[in-house]
C-alpha cells in the first residue's frame, strides 16, 4: 500500500526542506489517481528524511525507522540499526544519528532500491521514486535482453544503470560519520541435515510457530485462496481467525471442476468460511490504459500482465471496501524435478537470449549478450536439485515473486506467512527429495486437509491467448513500428513474425509486448527526471 522513501544527506545542512517539498510533490505521481490515498507522512530527525507515500496505519514505525511488511515475532528492538534482524517478510530501513541499515528479508520478498554517491544515500521501494528525486535518469541496457527473454529486469539490475537493488538477505549499513557503506549477504546454502522420519513433525511444529506470530485478526483481511496447496496450508492454519478468501479467474472457471477457482469455493465452503469470486472479465478500457495500470504499479519489472487484464479492478475494489491486506501463499519448500542444468534455469524462469536464438542472430539483431553471474552458477558438488532451490530463494523470490506483489502493493499489505526466516532455515537442510516438488510439504497439507482434490488448471487466461487477439495485435504492432529503444533490425524481425501465422518455440507476442514495456519504461523515468524542471 505504502511506498517509502528514506534519505540521508552527508552534511547536516543538506536541502531537507526542498527534499520535503519535493517528496509530497511525487506522491501524486506515484499514487494511483482514483486511489484513495492518505496523507504523505514525514520523518524528519537527526539529519535523515522519511516520506511515508500512501501510509498504512498497521505500519511498523519507531523514530527514523520504518518497516514495510510484518514481524513474525516480537522484537523491541527492531528499530534499533546493528540489531537482531527479526523474523517476517519485509523491507526494513532503520537509522539513528550514527548509521543508515537498510534490509531486505531471508528470500528479498521486497525490493528496496538505493543510490550512494558523495552527498547521499538515497534508498526507496520504488525506482520511479529515486529517478524524480535524483532529476536525472541513465537508462541500463542490460535490462533490455533480460526483459526480452526472460520477462524480468534480471538480476541486479534496475531501469537506472546507477540504481542498485538490495537482494535477498542483505544487509546494506552505512557509518555516517565515515560515509562508507557496507553490504552483507546472507548466504544461502542447502545443507542436508535433516532426515525424512522426524520432518514432518517438525515441519508442522515450525509452521504453526510462524503463524502464532502473524497478526491478521480482524475483517479487513483477505486470503487469496488458490485450489493448490500453498494458500490451503495459510488456510488450514489461520481457521481460528476465520479469514474471508477470496478467488479471481475468467468467468467460466467457477463452474469447471479442475480449476483453481472451482476448488477454492469448495474448500472455503467446507470449512464454513466466508468466499468472494471476482470475474476476471477484460477490462472495457484499451489495452493501452490498461498497459498504462500496469506499468504505474509495477514499475515495469515483470510482464505477467494476464491476472490484470481486468485494469485492477479486483485490486481496486478491495482498497474501496477497506481492506488492509492479504495474506500471499509464496513459499519456497521445493520446485519442480530438473534433469539437467538448462532446466534447473528454465524452471526458475531463467532465459536468455541464446536460448531462444542462437549467437549469430543475437549479433545480427544488435542485442547485448548475456551471462550468468557467477553466484547464479552451479557451486561444487552442488547437486542439481538444491541448485534449483537455491535459485528458487535468489532469483525466483526476490525477482520474479517480489515484482508480482509490487503490483498488488498499490491497494493492500502484503504478508508471505510460508517465506519467514524459521521455515526457509528448515526446508535449506531438508535432503533433496523432500524438496523436491514440495514433497514433504504436501505430505503434510494432504494430512490435514478436508478430502477435496487439488486444483490442475488455472483460472485465468493465458498471454498467448491475451496477445493473440486482433486488437491487441495490431496495438503492438503499432508499438514496434514507432519503437526507439531497441533495434530496428530486431524490430522488423519481430514484426514480421508476429505479422504471420508462423508458430516458434517461443512467442512473438510475448516479445512483442516486452519491447513494449522497455519503450515505455524508458519513456516514464525520462519524464519522471523532469518532473520538478517542468513545473
Amino acid at each position: 500500500m505504502a511506498k517509502i522513501v528514506y534519505i540521508c544527506f552527508r552534511e547536516s545542512n543538506g536541502p531537507i526542506p526542498e527534499m520535503k517539498r519535493n517528496i509530497q510533490r511525487i506522491s501524486d505521481l506515484l499514487n494511483p489517481k482514483d486511489a484513495m490515498a492518505a496523507p504523505t507522512q514525514y520523518i524528519n530527525q537527526d539529519g535523515i528524511i522519511v516520506g511515508i507515500i500512501n501510509p498504512n496505519p498497521i505500519m511498523p514505525i519507531h523514530q527514523t525507522s520504518v518497516c514495510m511488511g510484518d514481524f513474525f515475532e516480537k522484537s523491541l528492538s527492531w528499530w534499533r540499526p546493528l540489531s537482531a534482524v527479526p523474523d517476517g517478510t519485509f523491507a526494513l530501513f532503520r537509522g539513528d544519528k550514527d548509521w543508515i541499515e537498510l534490509i531486505t528479508d531471508v528470500v528479498g520478498t521486497r525490493t528496496i532500491w538505493y543510490i550512494f554517491t558523495k552527498d547521499l544515500l538515497m534508498a526507496s521501494t520504488s525506482q520511479r521514486a529515486i529517478v524524480a528525486l535524483n532529476k536525472s535518469f541513465e537508462f541500463n541496457t542490460t535490462v533490455i535482453p533480460w526483459l526480452l527473454s526472460s520477462g524480468t529486469l534480471g538480476p541486479g539490475n534496475s531501469w537506472d544503470k546507477r540504481i542498485k537493488p538490495l537482494e535477498a538477505g542483505e544487509r546494506l549499513l552505512l557509518n555516517r560519520e565515515r560515509w562508507v557503506i557496507n553490504e552483507f549477504k546472507e548466504y544461502c546454502c542447502f545443507s542436508h541435515h535433516k532426515t525424512k522420519a522426524s520432518s514432518e513433525k517438525e515441519l508442522d511444529h515450525v509452521l504453526k510457530k510462524t503463524f502464532k506470530g502473524i497478526g491478521v485478526e480482524g475483517s479487513n483481511w483477505l486470503l487469496p485462496l488458490s485450489g493448490g496447496y500453498d494458500s490451503r496450508a495459510i488456510l488450514l492454519f489461520t481457521k481460528k481467525y476465520n479469514i474471508p478468501c477470496i478467488t479471481w479467474g475468467t468467468p467460466s472457471s467457477i463452474t469447471k471442476e479442475d480449476t483453481d477457482a472451482y476448488v477454492a469455493k469448495k474448500l472455503a465452503d467446507s470449512l464454513n468460511l466466508n468466499h468472494r469470486f471476482f470475474s476476471l472479465d477484460e477490462s472495457l478500457l484499451p489495452f493501452s490504459a490498461v498497459v498504462e495500470k500496469f506499468l504505474l504499479h509495477g514499475e515495469g519489472r515483470i510482464d505477467h500482465i494476464s491476472g490484470y487484464m481486468d485494469g485492477f479492478v479486483v485490486w481496486e475494489t478491495l482498497l474501496k471496501n477497506g481492506i488492509k491486506g492479504i495474506l500471499r501463499g509464496d513459499e519456497g519448500f521445493g520446485w519442480k524435478p530438473v534433469n539437467s542444468a538448462s532446466e534447473v534455469l528454465k524452471k526458475n524462469g531463467i532465459i536468455l537470449l541464446s536460448d531462444i536464438w542462437n549467437a549469430k542472430s543475437i549479433h545480427q539483431f544488435h542485442l547485448e549478450a548475456q551471462t550468468l553471474p557467477h553466484w547464479m552458477r552451479q557451486r561444487n558438488n552442488e547437486s542439481l536439485a538444491s541448485w534449483r532451490d537455491r535459485l528458487y530463494h535468489t532469483f525466483r523470490i526476490p525477482y520474479i515473486l517480489a515484482a508480482l506483489n509490487d503490483l498488488k502493493l498499490s491497494f493492500v499489505e502484503i504478508v508471505n506467512p510460508l517465506l519467514s526466516r524459521n521455515i526457509i532455515s528448515f526446508v535449506r537442510k531438508l535432503p533433496d527429495d523432500l524438496r523436491t516438488d514440495k514433497a514433504l510439504f504436501k505430505n503434510l497439507v494432504r494430512s490435514l486437509s478436508p478430502h477435496i482434490p487439488f486444483a490442475t488448471k488455472s483460472s485465468t487466461k493465458g498471454r498467448n491467448i491475451i496477445f493473440n487477439q486482433p486488437k491487441i495485435r495490431l496495438f503492438l504492432l503499432n508499438s514496434l513500428e514507432s519503437n526507439k529503444i531497441l533495434p530496428r533490425v530486431f524490430l522488423d524481425h519481430l514484426h514480421n513474425g508476429y505479422n504471420s501465422d508462423s508458430v516458434q518455440f517461443f512467442n512473438y507476442g510475448s516479445l512483442a509486448f516486452r519491447s513494449h514495456l522497455i519503450c515505455e519504461m524508458n519513456r516514464l523515468l525520462i519524464n519522471d527526471s523532469k518532473f520538478f524542471k517542468d513545473r
